[in-house]
């Protein structure tokens, strides 16, 4: 029979999981919003100059997230280590104010993400 200690550890290594998992995705939506112009750009660009506006924005708003993506990973793995140690001391406290920063970010690449569409139309 497993000890509490033991179903603690294993949920903390799903959490883990899910942030890694998460941070990947972040990353592959950032490379594929720039993948994704640069696609349109060859699509769009016989006969027109190679640089349009929004270039810039695409690859920008693509940083964002694959930067964001990495520090998810990066976070998951401090935070894997430390509510480790916090289990085995019997003193864990939840992260809800890392939680919530995470959100607001998110919430504010997905209002960038959302900008961004509409002004593809005007380019």
């Amino acid at each position: 029979m497993n000890s509490p200690k033991v179903t603690e550890h294993l949920a903390n290594e799903r959490t883990f999981l899910a942030w890694v998992r998460t941070g990947i995705a972040l990353m592959g939506f950032g490379v594929l919003i720039v993948r994704l112009r640069y696609f349109e750009l060859q699509l769009s660009s016989i006969g027109a100059p190679p640089h349009h506006p929004s270039h810039g924005r695409a690859t920008l708003l693509g940083l964002l997230f694959a930067v964001f993506g990495l520090l998810a990973v990066m976070f998951s793995a401090i935070t894997y280590s430390k509510t480790r140690a916090m289990i085995d001391d019997g003193n864990y406290q939840p992260p809800s104010r890392i939680v919530m920063t995470c959100v607001a970010v998110l919430s504010v690449l997905g209002i960038g993400t959302v900008a961004y569409l509409l002004t593809l139309g005007d380019s």
